[in-house]
């Protein structure tokens, strides 16, 4: 299969444990790190320590690769999941 280069549309799952050290100021500052390619971010509590966020991307794979493996080194998250568009 032909892989196409240029911009491509990302979407990041992710999900975050408050009870296990996670930290919502944290990922802020991630997101402010690469504001140039987040176009949108969502986030819904799912109990009371557990957090799903959901960010919307525009930008090269690389740039994805690079915020998923920023996201995935901080304490508490449970999983990253990374979707090119």
């Amino acid at each position: 299969m032909l892989e196409v280069t240029g911009e491509k549309q990302g979407l990041i799952t992710m999900v975050y444990d408050y009870g296990n050290g996670g930290h919502r100021p944290a990922f802020i500052n991630i997101q402010h790190e690469f504001k140039g390619i987040i176009r949108a971010s969502f986030q819904s509590e799912m109990t009371d320590n557990r957090c799903l966020d959901v960010i919307l991307l525009r930008g090269y794979q690389t740039q994805f690769k690079s915020l998923e493996d920023r996201l995935l080194s901080e304490k508490g998250v449970e999983s990253v999941e990374l979707k090119t568009l």
